[in-house]
């Protein structure tokens, strides 16, 4: 099971649940850049990048795995009875109702990313939104990832 979700976003998910992290470990603790300065020195870092390199990803899964034993998805359609249900099939269990409003884990967005910030980093990531458009559809891409408009 590999899902994939929005760079840009993802990025910031990540960065957003480092600094929450930290925070709690640390009462008190003052951050010496706000979050967009955070992000923007943090995400051309090899730990975001690796885990937003979705077209290594997958030919590392592909070259491992029959394709009917990968489940690819996207976090941003994940949560829709027909995504739970397909995957409940891949795995070989009966289907579940699953509670699609229950957020695990959410890191909250305190303000919406600057739009300059995000063209930025979905050029940065440019290979990954067209080569991932041309696999699964440029008109997808651009409906599911919001990010993607700077690219595709």
């Amino acid at each position: 099971v590999f899902l994939m979700r929005d760079p840009v976003e993802r990025s910031w998910s990540a960065l957003r649940m480092s600094r929450r992290e930290v925070a709690r470990k640390n009462p008190g603790h003052v951050f010496k850049m706000d979050e967009f300065e955070h992000l923007r020195t943090s995400y051309r870092k090899p730990n975001y990048e690796l885990r937003a390199n979705y077209t290594a990803t997958l030919a590392r899964l592909e070259a491992v795995f029959a394709p009917e034993n990968i489940f690819l998805e996207f976090y941003e359609t994940l949560f829709a009875a027909d995504v739970i249900d397909r995957l409940c099939a891949f795995a070989g269990i009966d289907p579940i109702d699953a509670d699609m409003d229950k957020q695990v884990n959410p890191s909250p967005k305190t303000a919406p990313i600057p739009d300059d910030m995000a063209e930025e980093m979905a050029l940065y990531y440019g290979d990954v939104y067209r080569q991932l458009g041309n696999r699964f559809g440029v008109d997808h891409l651009k409906n599911i990832w919001w990010s993607a408009r700077f690219v595709l």
